[in-house]
């Protein structure tokens, strides 16, 4: 089975967002659930192997866009001797915001499957991306997966890596896995976690970028504009907790209710301006266009604020 689907915003008056697109084949199937956001609904079963699903995402210059799923995604076998395919590719203009957050992938016992993500941002887009992958159901062996993940900003690599799972090579290894059942892992890009400018005169120490390391996480400055999140768990719950964690370290900023949300961005608006026009943070679709740089421990980094204490994760008692 092949299934397509698309989304595609475009800006609306006032700093409002639209979706432009919203075209999808089953069983891969798009809901608005809100004016900025996307649920993934499966509306069959899979995928099988010999499957293959294709999500694009277009996220236009100065609009933003939250992509979930309602339910985790359960990868199964089938009768084809080829693996199913899962590709997503998506875009980020000038000044937008993607969070891209869906619930887990479960590899089943005898399932072979590719995830193959291709992601480009442009020099100031933002960008909240999670992934987490479930070995197999409760109680069996996990099927056989390979997680692509590429990113490029601005034409640049941003990061490139590759997770294997099922391969005697790693599973189970100390030093990949070991006795973990979930991995995810969560990037975030956009000028708020960019590096100190390399032509500083004066390397200014409590701005370095190094990394927080808590229980069963980590938080990874990249060598561009982005901080990457990796976290294994004994399950689901676990893995999401601590990759939590991790991202309030990073300084992520946490998607509010809409309704809070709201309430927010009119308490702030000035008088006669609509609440509409406020940063994307104040939306509740995901604080990418915040003023001031993430709150986390990785925000030494930031060249507008040092950070006013020690690089330290207070969570967990890791640190840098």
């Amino acid at each position: 089975m092949t299934a397509r689907a698309v989304i595609r915003t475009e800006a609306a008056g006032g700093g409002r967002t639209r979706l432009e697109t919203l075209r999808s084949d089953p069983p891969l199937t798009l809901r608005q659930t809100g004016p900025r956001r996307v649920h993934l609904v499966s509306t069959g079963a899979g995928p099988l192997r010999g499957d293959r699903f294709d999500l694009a995402v277009d996220v236009a210059p100065g609009t933003s866009l939250e992509v979930r799923s309602v339910a985790a995604t359960l990868v199964l076998p089938g009768l084809a001797d080829t693996p199913s395919v899962m590709v997503v590719r998506a875009r980020v203009g000038a000044g937008a915001a993607l969070r891209f957050s869906p619930e887990p992938t479960v590899l089943a016992a005898g399932c072979a499957h590719h995830l193959v993500v291709r992601l480009s941002l442009a020099e100031d887009a933002t960008v909240f991306w999670r992934e987490e992958i479930v070995f197999g159901r409760h109680g069996e062996r996990p099927g056989r997966g390979h997680a692509r993940f590429d990113a490029t900003v601005a034409g640049r690599p941003l990061l490139r890596q590759d997770l294997l799972i099922g391969e005697d090579a790693v599973d189970g290894s100390p030093a990949v896995y070991g006795d973990a059942r979930c991995v995810g892992s969560t990037l975030l890009a956009g000028p708020a976690w960019a590096p100190p400018a390399e032509l500083d005169a004066e390397p200014d120490a409590e701005r370095e970028r190094r990394a927080v390391l808590g229980d069963g996480w980590a938080a990874l400055p990249l060598a561009g504009p982005g901080v990457q999140v990796c976290a294994l768990g004994a399950d689901a719950v676990q893995l999401r907790k601590r990759l939590r964690r991790g991202e309030e370290a990073a300084g992520a900023p946490p998607p509010g209710p809409p309704a809070a949300a709201r309430a927010a961005a009119r308490a702030a608006s000035p008088p006669g301006q609509p609440a509409a026009a406020q940063t994307v943070a104040a939306s509740g679709a995901f604080a990418a266009a915040h003023p001031v740089p993430p709150a986390g421990p990785l925000a030494a980094a930031h060249p507008v604020r040092p950070p006013a204490r020690p690089f330290t994760t207070p969570a967990d008692g890791g640190r840098g």
